[in-house]
């Protein structure tokens, strides 16, 4: 046979295992399958060769009554371990350790339970052992046992059963079957809607079978505010614990109120202006009075995710019968607290005084709302207006921000910020701002143009609370242009295109689309706009960009200009007085100034 034709052989018989092994998983409940796993655990340090287990009778009376694990192991070193036994039965497991040091001619250790603990005949356990420091070492699980068929069961419950006394107790009788005469405790436990309530008493059994009672008083029946059958879910007499699992008869815990108590809850939402937010949250109570008295509702709010809204507190005068109690929570303070509903009420109490009469734990969960239902409280009102001024000689924006609170109540933290469509940004702070307060700011963009969209926002990441926030914003819808300087006529100077790139001025002034460059050896280009010379020589060049360059130096401001009429200058009058005078080895005087990266 090919070593080919034998692989797949190999191939189809490993396929087939695996289909049978994914089938017989696929067919096992979860239970099932948590139980085929191997829980086993060994670290090596010591091994549990055998186990056993079988009961004596201790007390010689002819039956049975200790259940004995032996556990025996591999040690061939001295050492002290803790060996610790579980044992499912019915319900409920039961644990019991011991300590021992064992050796290599002493390798086992015993552990006991009583069997009065037990309840079936047969049953699995698991065992573990750890070191002195409480690290595992050894376990091994679903170890079955021998089938015991007599043993002293200690003492049974055979029946349980229930009846009222007179509205006065609700009386939990319990037949049992005691083997010995002892005086133990009896612990009785009902449940209802996924709470409890438990009764303990101290009880005297003799030997055989006899009745105890336990009775739940009608404050305790009352306090649980229910109206149906109980479930009585447990017993436990002495270290023994019963599962029972038996309902009741039917109970109203009204029958059984003897002093006044908290009947029902409501809630609504009170909005007396029909401006579709509410003044008022009511949660009203019905109260069933059985005393004439003083009574104090009080409760806490808070939303489903145990964030607190409020508590409240009302006293009132009640007369016997079934009486109305109307709390008020104030719309614009649970606005306050930004949490919205639905809201529970933690716990309701009814007192007089210090005495509490009723008390309800998650008394009621209210109708969903939002704090954006509520009226809102005294909130500020940021307002922000802004005005430009564009300097076109200097290209220059001057902006004005005015910023006041409008609203009721005092801002805090008011963050303003400013920007342009190009690259300007800037901003202020405040870290208190009154009712009716104005503060107003100065800001200047250099290099500008009359075409900058200007923006300002208060309040932009919106960490005030306010009453209107359209007003959180402006922009520049329109540019006041103005020049500084005076000059009414203007000698312009004009590009290849036609367009000014410099002018001199009757007032004194020069303004230069470009820049200025004094005591320069530049050589004109080609396609200059302008140029003073003399005797052949360029003093003054303004090329077709908008700068200057002077072989001189520029003078500016000068009270007087004076010239040499014998000499080559270049002179701009205005009524006869010399405004701008260019000498002949180019220095500048000027009566005004000289505006450079300007609007000309």
């Amino acid at each position: 046979m090919s070593q080919v034709k034998i692989f797949k052989q190999i191939l189809y018989v490993i396929f087939l295992l695996l289909s049978i092994s994914l089938a017989s998983a696929a067919n096992m409940t979860i239970q099932e399958l948590i139980d085929s796993y191997d829980y086993g655990f060994n670290n090596g340090t010591i091994n549990v060769t055998s186990q056993d287990d079988y009961m004596v009778d201790r007390d010689s009376d002819g039956t049975n009554d200790t259940l004995i694990i032996n556990i025996t192991t591999d040690a061939a070193t001295t050492g002290t371990y803790n060996f610790i036994v579980e044992i499912m039965d019915k319900n409920e497991i039961l644990i019991n350790d011991t300590s021992k040091s064992i050796t290599s001619s002493d390798k086992s250790a015993n552990i006991n339970f009583p069997s009065e603990l037990l309840s079936k005949t047969k049953f699995n356990y698991s065992i573990r052992l750890s070191d002195n420091n409480g690290n595992l070492v050894f376990r091994k699980f679903n170890i079955e046992s021998r089938t015991y068929l007599n043993y002293e069961t200690g003492t049974n419950i055979t029946k349980v059963t229930n009846e009222n006394i007179n509205n006065n107790f609700i009386r939990i009788n319990l037949t049992t079957d005691s083997s010995q005469a002892i005086t133990t405790n009896i612990t009785v436990t009902l449940a209802y809607n996924s709470s409890t309530i438990s009764k303990t008493e101290e009880e005297t059994l003799s030997i055989g079978v006899q009745k105890v009672s336990i009775d739940f008083d009608n404050e305790t029946i009352k306090s649980t505010h229910y109206n149906s059958n109980f479930t009585i879910d447990s017993v436990v007499m002495g270290n023994k614990i019963f599962d029972f699992n038996q309902n009741t008869s039917i109970y109203n815990y009204e029958d059984f109120a003897k002093t006044s108590y908290i009947k029902s809850v409501v809630d609504g939402r009170i909005d007396s202006n029909n401006n579709y937010l509410s003044e008022f949250f009511e949660i009203n109570f019905t109260i069933e009075v059985k005393t004439v008295d003083s009574y104090t509702i009080s409760y806490d709010l808070y939303d489903q995710f145990d964030n607190f809204v409020t508590n409240i507190s009302k006293t009132q005068s009640l007369s016997i019968g079934t009486q109305k109690v109307q709390t008020l929570v104030n719309g614009s303070e649970i606005y306050k607290t930004r949490i919205n509903g639905p809201y529970v009420l933690s716990f309701a109490k009814l007192a007089v005084g210090n005495k509490t009469k009723d008390i309800i734990f998650d008394a009621h969960t209210t109708n969903q709302s939002f704090y954006t239902d509520y009226e809102r409280p005294p909130l500020p009102d940021l307002k922000v207006t802004l005005s430009i001024l564009f300097n076109q000689t200097g290209n220059v924006t001057d902006i004005t921000v005015n910023l006041s609170n409008v609203g009721t109540a005092p801002a805090f933290n008011v963050f303003l910020d400013i920007f342009d469509n190009i690259t300007y940004t800037n901003n202020r702070s405040l870290s208190f701002m009154n009712t009716n307060e104005k503060v107003t700011y100065q800001f200047n963009i250099t290099n500008s143009s009359n075409a900058s969209l200007i923006t300002v926002i208060a309040d932009f990441d919106n960490l005030v609370d306010e009453i209107n926030e359209s007003n959180n914003i402006a922009q520049n819808t329109e540019v006041n242009i103005t020049s500084e300087l005076a000059d009414q006529s203007k000698f312009f100077i004009k590009d290849t295109t036609g367009t000014n790139i410099a002018w001199f001025g009757d007032s004194g002034n020069i303004v230069l689309k470009g820049t200025l460059e004094q005591n320069s050896n530049f050589q004109r280009t080609s396609n200059f706009a302008f140029v003073i010379r003399n005797n052949a020589n360029d003093v003054l060049i303004i090329e077709n960009n908008g700068s200057m360059y002077i072989d001189g130096t520029l003078a500016e401001n000068q009270g007087t200009i004076t010239t040499d009429y014998n000499k080559n200058d270049f002179r701009i009058k205005n009524n006869g007085n010399l405004v701008i005078n260019v000498n002949e080895t180019g220095y500048v005087f000027l009566k005004g100034t000289l505006t450079q990266n300007g609007n000309p």
